[in-house]
């Protein structure tokens, strides 16, 4: 606990240090929103071949796989990179129709890990775990994983043996089953890169969405077939008008704020093949092989089936490594970039509602309640697990106020895997089991159009 306690407390002074750049640094620079949302190509497109192509519309699977994507320059490698995955460490699909299933979530980095046996297969992950795969297998800086991590098991794992599950709520964890990666508004998020916000998702935030994914798509053929910063700055940008237009729940506090514009800026600085900053390549075979995004066609249109996720091999489709970023990715260098995507596109900490039509008394009096609720850890809740939602007494004595009444706000729960959609939109309840799934289902394509 003391080891615990000490992790916190730095995962809080970065909060503060969050907060503190936003404040000093992120609207000094709102002047770039204009050009990140113009829809222009980055100048010279120095990896590409066929830049001159670079505006050209992607209307046809064809136009995906053709000379922008086809032609970016395979990375430069200057600084020690190394081939992922390692000698002793193989691609194996998660069983998931097991009992209990190997556990997939929200998080494709981790649910990369698991599939290669750099974290256990049955995705049941400790600290300790977590801090060594993504160092090893990413580079990501200790300091950053640590912030992530501990939070993680503090709102969504068990505080005692610094355990939790990469994707719902598991017994295997040991408290009770509630919690997991995918519990919304604590950890997981809502503008995500690539897949739904729990409200508009109907209860879905943990599949890879395929509208979403095309999104991403246009925004990298705009910068000559590399999912660079400017391409997920504008994928953020976008991710965050459609949520604060179609989402009248979203919420956005400081944590929020980290994880999901760092989720954007991890596809260019830790799935880029080879080190971003020095002639790394984010290009589409590595951002689709990494977050399991499998390209089908139908006549000519194309959608994105979620496959599960893995590197680029030799081995497989593919047929090209993969490189591990050689320099280390730590937290300083990540708060740096954080203003520049965040300021594309600011949204409210704590009342995101506000400069839309969504914000009315209900959904401010929900902002409240879900500020209650992001960090009450799900620890806390194993002793009180119904069937359904699980309560501590802050939730016992709030939830009859904020979810029963006309506030209709989403009930209380320690999980989308159990928990109630928003109880105010029946038409955006859902029977699709996928909603209530105990892992991710994969070999299907999801959200091919926005969730009505």
């Amino acid at each position: 606990m003391v080891l615990f306690d000490q992790h916190i407390r730095r995962a809080i002074t970065a909060i503060y240090l969050i907060l503190y750049i936003q404040h000093t640094s992120a609207f000094r620079i709102l002047s770039k929103r204009d050009n990140l949302n113009s829809g222009t190509s980055s100048t010279g497109c120095p990896f590409a071949k066929l830049g001159n192509q670079a505006n050209s519309g992607i209307d046809t699977a064809n136009d995906i796989l053709g000379p922008i994507f086809s032609s970016v320059a395979e990375p430069l490698l200057t600084h020690g990179e190394q081939i992922r995955p390692e000698p002793g460490f193989y691609y194996q699909e998660p069983n998931i129709t097991a009992n209990p299933p190997d556990q997939r979530g929200v998080c494709p980095g981790l649910n990369l890990l698991a599939n290669y046996g750099y974290l256990p297969r049955n995705g049941i992950v400790t600290l300790a775990q977590v801090l060594e795969a993504t160092s090893r297998g990413f580079n990501m800086g200790t300091d950053l994983a640590l912030v992530l991590a501990a939070t993680t098991i503090f709102t969504s794992g068990n505080i005692l043996t610094e355990t939790f599950s990469i994707g719902g709520p598991d017994l295997r964890v040991g408290i009770g089953n509630v919690g997991g990666l995918d519990r919304h508004n604590t950890v997981e998020c809502d503008i995500s890169p690539n897949r739904e916000d729990y409200y508009t998702g109907k209860c879905d935030n943990h599949h890879l969405s395929s509208r979403i994914f095309k999104q991403n798509v246009k925004c990298a053929e705009q910068q000559c077939g590399l999912f660079n910063l400017d391409a997920m700055t504008q994928q953020y940008s976008q991710n965050a008008d459609y949520s604060k237009t179609n989402n009248p729940y979203l919420f956005y506090s400081i944590p929020s704020l980290l994880v999901s514009v760092g989720a954007h800026i991890f596809y260019s600085y830790l799935f880029s093949n080879g080190t971003y900053e020095f002639g790394g390549t984010p290009d589409y075979t590595s951002i689709s092989n990494i977050v399991g995004a499998k390209l089908v066609t139908t006549n000519n249109d194309y959608d994105f089936e979620y496959v599960p996720e893995r590197w680029p091999e030799i081995n497989n489709s593919a047929g090209k490594p993969w490189y591990r970023r050689g320099i280390e990715f730590d937290f300083a260098a990540f708060l740096a970039i954080v203003p520049l995507v965040y300021a594309a596109n600011p949204v409210f900490l704590n009342f995101a509602q506000i400069g839309t039509s969504n914000l009315t008394p209900q959904t401010i009096a929900c902002d409240f309640y879900n500020t209650i609720l992001q960090f009450t850890p799900a620890y806390y809740g194993q002793a009180l697990e119904d069937s359904f939602n699980v309560t501590t007494w802050i939730i016992a004595k709030l939830d009859p106020v904020f979810s029963q009444t006309i506030f209709g706000c989403p009930a209380a729960s320690f999980s989308n895997n159990g928990g109630n959609c928003p109880s105010n939109q029946n038409a955006n309840k859902t029977n699709n089991s996928t909603c209530f799934a105990k892992t991710n289902q994969y070999y299907k394509v999801y959200f091919p159009t926005a969730s009505k």
